[in-house]
């Protein structure tokens, strides 16, 4: 079984798995068409790249892929590859061939020689001859994904040992995943606590084969996990941490180095498990969204400005994260426009130009009143603004706002801006247009 992680850190973690399971293979005689060529890789065909320890372990995940017809593969460190899966075959012939010189590659080819001859699993077609690694390699079988990234494990099997917002639960960990605007969902699992005692696990539903594991940062921000731990068990209450054979002590995993890179590990041994747990980070390569003080003061009432007012117990500099007002002075928890139209706004002046990285939002404390849907604005000089569009948006983005009291809902800005004044637009409310936020810098 594969177990994929897909881990990351916003000052934070979060991550990402994929659990697979192996099937039981018999070996079988043959003998494979393949070709190798050391200190040689092709270059320019690449559709995906894993960190891999040998030369086995990239032939089995070009077995897995069936637009892999060649692979790279690379020896970094001793005990660390990198591996390169092509989408076409290097053209190689008596005069010369397509391949560049490596010192450190090795070049595989699978031919298609169109032969009915194959690797057998009990008499089963298990893979063709041109997708087998060597001879005494045919019959082993590809890792088979449980479930993480197709959704054949449910959001209710993933767990966590705690959740930022609901925007990054547990459920959001599946390899590949890159989110969702409706309903919203990030791409990724983010802890509430930042620290090592952080948990992502998922229940196999039953004592299930895994053989391995691999990772993947976060898709949309430099944030990744560098080195982790598995633990596992059978109840849910009691766990072991792996051990590697060979091994006195704990298994640390490197983990990743980029956003999308996927980096696999080989379990030896493997382990029959039926929870699986990733934890212990121990490390992490993260940009952690800052607070730029609407909550905690270090933004001025005096930055805080509006289009207009209700009352001044409603002012625009009540709409403050948390805030859940005062008695002396008397103040509300929020800010409440006087007017109820797409019209109105509320400004953050950030004196200077100032990197903004994300947006939480709550709706006022004491009313069931709040925001569903705004749209931002930013400029330079407090006058001439641009309306913010999201990597992809084609129209002026639509964020989702609050649902409840004093739920934070919280939006990563993909690109981020570099700004002084940041407006809120709300597009639409219930009750009445109240809102309170905080922004977010790195």
């Amino acid at each position: 079984m594969n177990f994929f992680l897909r881990g990351v850190l916003v000052g934070l973690l979060i991550s990402e798995i994929e659990v697979s399971q192996a099937i039981l293979c018999k070996e079988a005689s043959l003998s494979c068409p393949v070709i190798t060529r050391n200190h040689r890789r092709l270059k320019g065909f690449k559709f995906k790249t894993f960190h891999l320890a040998s030369l086995i372990s990239c032939g089995l995940l070009c077995q897995r892929d069936p637009r892999c017809v060649s692979t790279n593969f690379r020896k970094v460190f001793k005990s660390e590859g990198t591996c390169e899966l092509n989408d076409r075959g290097a053209l190689l012939t008596e005069k010369g061939n397509e391949l560049e010189y490596d010192e450190e590659a090795i070049y595989t080819q699978f031919y298609d020689t169109k032969s009915t001859t194959s690797c057998l699993n009990y008499n089963e077609l298990l893979v063709p001859a041109a997708s087998c690694l060597s001879a005494n390699r045919c019959g082993v079988c590809p890792p088979v994904p449980l479930g993480m990234e197709s959704g054949a494990i449910f959001d209710s099997q993933i767990t966590a040992s705690s959740i930022y917002t609901d925007n990054f639960a547990a459920s959001n960990a599946r390899l590949h995943f890159r989110g969702s605007k409706n309903p919203l969902r990030y791409a990724g699992w983010v802890p509430k606590v930042k620290n090592t005692n952080q948990w992502l696990q998922v229940d196999l539903q039953q004592t299930t084969r895994v053989i391995g594991i691999a990772t993947q940062g976060r898709h949309e921000f430099d944030q990744w996990v560098t080195e982790y731990k598995l633990q596992y068990g059978d109840d849910g209450l009691s766990f072991r941490v792996y051990q590697r054979n060979g091994y006195i002590s704990d298994t640390v995993f490197p983990g990743n180095k980029d956003r999308d890179t996927v980096v696999y590990h080989d379990l030896n041994p493997l382990i029959y498990v039926r929870y699986v747990r990733a934890s212990f980070p121990l490390s992490f390569t993260h940009v952690s969204p800052v607070p730029l003080g609407m909550e905690s003061g270090a933004i001025f009432d005096s930055q805080i400005t509006a289009s207009s007012v209700y009352n001044d117990n409603l002012a625009a500099s009540n709409a403050r994260l948390h805030c859940k007002g005062s008695q002396n002075p008397l103040r509300r928890a929020g800010w409440v426009a006087g007017v109820k139209n797409i019209n109105q706004w509320l400004q953050v002046d950030l004196q200077h130009i100032t990197r903004v990285i994300g947006i939480a939002t709550q709706r006022r404390h004491d009313f069931d009143q709040w925001v569903t849907k705004y749209k931002l604005q930013y400029g330079d000089n407090g006058q001439t603004f641009r309306v913010y569009k999201r990597n992809g948006d084609i129209s002026d983005t639509v964020f989702p706002g609050n649902k409840d009291k004093d739920t934070v809902v919280y939006h990563d800005l993909n690109p981020l801006i570099y700004v002084r004044y940041v407006r809120v637009l709300p597009m639409a409310w219930k009750g009445t247009i109240a809102m309170r936020i905080e922004l977010y810098s790195c």
